[in-house]
């Protein structure tokens, strides 16, 4: 029951978006030009895609592997 937010390089990234959605995560801090972008990625999907992303990548021990799949996943 405890809110929390996420602030700084990785929640002003769409890269990660779904990733953060997936863990919980509904608050996000970031400078203001990163705005459109993370806004126009959370309106592109799904919780329930976005939790299916964070189950792939927890199986997943490389960081690059991560990124890959994530980067696929933004790009569509």
């Amino acid at each position: 029951g405890v809110e929390v937010s996420l602030c700084g390089e990785m929640a002003s990234s769409p890269l990660y978006t779904s990733l953060l959605l997936g863990a919980g995560l509904r608050r996000f801090s970031m400078a203001p030009r990163s705005l459109a972008a993370v806004k126009a990625r959370i309106r592109a999907v799904t919780i329930t895609r976005c939790e299916e992303i964070l189950q792939e990548c927890t199986k997943i021990s490389r960081a690059h592997e991560i990124e890959l799949i994530l980067r696929k996943e933004l790009n569509g």
